[in-house]
């Protein structure tokens, strides 16, 4: 099975931030509010969020690198 993926754009600190906000909230409230039958679904959509929300971090370090070496 091939692995999917999300890449998002991100180009500003507050776009950074506002998308591991998102992804925190999206996150907790699956974790919060399992639906019985939906495991799997859910499960899919916990790892999305996590990958959102990861590639988010790294879009701040790199944001945040590159005002340093400035």
């Amino acid at each position: 099975m091939k692995t999917q993926s999300i890449n998002i754009q991100i180009t500003t600190i507050d776009e950074a931030i506002h998308w591991q906000n998102v992804a925190t909230l999206n996150i907790n409230k699956f974790r919060s509010n399992p639906v019985e039958g939906q495991e799997n679904l859910q499960s899919n959509l916990i790892r999305m969020w996590n990958d959102v929300h990861a590639q988010a971090g790294l879009a701040l370090i790199a944001m945040q690198e590159e005002v340093e070496v400035a």
